[in-house]
């Protein structure tokens, strides 16, 4: 009987050995190779479903142009957009509810917005400003508190034991000592924990506005720093950076940032090479911005990425959902969509297309609004196969 049991706990063991060592097969690093110059003829919606058309309601208080991110929380929507200094708040049905705007100089308010976190419990809006700040809301807008860290940072995001997953992108700063990383996480207090991808030597702080290049989605976060080409996914549980993805892009290599002076810094990571940001990791597919400063021509472009085949699809950065006829814009960020991807289209573009399906979703969007109406949403679902 004895051995009987013990024969029960060997498989049992062996069994868990198995489904561990699957699961780290399951995470190993993947490598792309890309050509940036092989544009699909596929649409986003050969990859993604549409599942939600959510229609941002259009008055004076919640006019928006281009949006940067969108946070869901429980039954809200906080957007922030390039062109409003503020939070507007939509319901889930695009309702406008209110906005929280606090740009000022005095006590609870932000000098520009450069990220801003939200969390449902407790329930709280916190902006970074571009002066160091965290600046703690209630989501009504009424300040609770403020924080700083001890450098500049890019972008961040909100880890669930309350620390920070902070990106420098090239913001050097004597302060970090021993931890000069373009990816970072510290604790709630600020302090550092770990950290991956060496700051180059830089004499200057080098921000760059760019929509956020971190990503998270059900307790797994992600960055993307800015002198490579690689996807990171930081384990909080381990405080432990790994890299996931690698993109390889034909003729575009990236240079050894560590072998560039600050005045070479300059010009080969904004005009020479793609950035990458406003990045979807989902089951199926990677989905990304990648972006180049200083040409005209494909300056901007979209990439979708088949993990099981390992193909990347190209497409200019507004990437259409043909079978919708619908122009989407992805360079933004969203959070709290438990897996779906988030895109938007402009009205106005909407007004200047002939559609060939009067039925159509971008059809009939086209009669509902005008061209002085706010960007629609549009949630997306990963299909299963391609």
């Amino acid at each position: 009987m004895k051995n009987y049991i013990w024969i029960l706990v060997f498989i049992f063991l062996s069994g868990c050995k198995s489904q561990i060592k699957q699961e780290k097969e399951e995470e190993k690093l993947l490598t792309f190779e890309v050509d940036l110059q092989q544009l699909s003829e596929k649409g986003f919606d050969d990859f993604y479903e549409l599942e939600e058309v959510i229609k941002l309601e259009t008055t004076d208080r919640s006019i928006l142009g281009d949006i940067k991110k969108i946070l869901a929380g429980k039954d809200r929507l906080f957007i922030s957009s390039w062109n409003h200094p503020g939070i507007l708040v939509f319901n889930r049905d695009g309702k406008y509810l209110y906005q929280i705007n606090k740009q000022g100089k005095g006590p609870g308010e932000y000098l520009e917005i450069t990220d801003v976190l939200l969390t449902e419990d407790p329930e709280e809006l916190i902006v970074y400003d571009r002066s160091g700040r965290f600046l703690h809301y209630d989501w009504e807008g009424n300040f609770l508190r403020e924080g700083k860290m001890d450098s500049y940072i890019s972008h961040v995001e909100r880890l669930p034991d309350g620390g920070w997953l902070t990106d420098h992108a090239l913001a050097h700063t004597s302060s970090f000592r021993d931890s000069l990383y373009i990816l970072r996480a510290s604790d709630s207090s600020g302090q550092y924990i770990q950290g991956t991808v060496a700051l180059p030597v830089t004499k200057y702080i080098l921000p760059l506005r760019m929509v956020s290049n971190l990503y998270q989605n059900e307790g797994r976060y992600y960055g993307i720093p800015v002198i490579e080409n690689t996807i990171y996914e930081y384990n909080y549980r381990d405080a432990e950076f790994s890299p996931r993805y690698i993109y390889q892009l034909r003729d575009y290599p990236v240079p050894d940032a560590s072998k560039l002076s600050p005045a070479e810094m300059m010009k080969p990571f904004i005009y020479d090479y793609y950035i990458f940001n406003s990045e979807y990791i989902g089951e199926n597919t990677i989905l990304l911005i990648a972006w180049r400063g200083g040409v005209k021509e494909n300056s901007m472009l979209t990439l979708v990425t088949d993990k099981k085949s390992k193909k990347t699809e190209v497409f200019q950065a507004i990437v259409e959902d043909k079978k919708n006829e619908l122009p989407l814009h992805r360079y933004l960020q969203h959070t709290g969509f438990k897996g779906k991807v988030v895109a938007y289209t402009h009205p106005l573009e909407l007004q200047q297309r002939t559609f060939s399906d009067a039925h159509s979703v971008g059809a009939r969007l086209s009669e509902e609004l005008n061209e002085e109406s706010n960007p629609v949403l549009l949630i997306y679902k990963e299909k299963e196969s391609f």
